[in-house]
Order: structure tokens, then sequence, then C-alpha cells
């Protein structure tokens, strides 16, 4: 950053000339320094900043767009620059899309989940069921066994065998 550049800039600290969109007391756009910018001067007076999380966009010290003639005229490397704001770009989509893939996952995994409950709730009626059921089939035998009329008989079938 050069010595002008320096002594113009006010940090957006929150002072009495703070306002949020980054815009001066004279409503000029300003550059947000601590987020780390790249200033290129050419012995003309031209001055071109470049912020260092987004390569290849291209901005004069007040804050205005600059077109990459002007970034190029000044010593930026235009088209390096240009393959990292791609490659930034196409990382932010791959990025992008394994998020969605996960949530997709996520959801599928909560709607296998439902229909596992589902599936267990079954089981455990039939579970219920078929204990009901021997259960009743249990009390059937004993009252089976207890009635006197079996087992007098089981006592006649006893003693005929000898």
């Amino acid at each position: 950053m050069t010595r002008r550049a320096l002594e113009d800039w006010k940090p957006l600290d929150g002072g009495e000339d703070f306002d949020p969109e980054g815009r001066g007391l004279e409503g000029q756009l300003r550059l947000d320094y601590n987020r780390g910018v790249q200033v290129c001067e050419h012995n003309s007076g031209l001055q071109v900043a470049m912020y260092l999380d987004a390569p290849g966009e291209y901005y004069h010290l007040d804050g205005s767009p600059a077109s990459e003639e002007e970034a190029q005229f000044v010593g930026f490397d235009i088209y390096a620059l240009r393959r990292q704001r791609r490659t930034i770009e196409v990382r932010q989509r791959a990025s992008e899309a394994v998020a969605q893939l996960a949530e997709a996952q996520e959801q599928e995994q909560e709607a296998e989940a439902g229909e596992k409950a589902d599936k267990l709730a079954e089981l455990r009626a039939k579970a219920e069921a078929a204990a009901k059921h021997y259960l009743e089939l249990q009390a059937k035998a004993r009252a089976q066994a207890d009635s006197p009329k079996l087992a007098q008989m089981e006592y006649e079938e006893r003693h005929a065998r000898g």
C-alpha cells in the first residue's frame, strides 16, 4: 500500500463517519483495508486495488470498480487472477453441491429411520399379538388340565396301561 493510500485511509471503526455500506461522509465508496488489499500503482498516478480473497475483482482506491484493462495497465497479472477466480468459483459450486448432497442424504436417512420405526412398531404389535395368543393357549391348557373330568380321564388312562 502506498504512503498516499495510507494517508487517505480512514478505518471503518464505527466512529462518527462510519457507514455500514463502506461510504464516507461525502458518500464516496471506500475500500476495507482490514480485509486484505493489494494495491498497484502506475507512474501516471493510476492506482488499482484488489481484495486478496476476491482475485480478479478490481477497484479504485475510492472503492469504485476498475476495469481489467486498468488493472493490467498498473501491473496486475489479470490472466492468472482470472484462473484463480474461476478456481474459487468452481470450489464454491462444488462445496454447495456437496452440502446439498449431504442434506439430501440426511433427509433420506431420516426417512429410512421413520420407515424403520414403522416396521419396528409393526413387529412389536405382531410380537404382542403372538404373546397374547400364547398366553391364551397356556390358560386354556391350564383350564383343561385343572378340569376334574380331564384329571379323571388321565387317571383312568394311566391305570389302564397297567
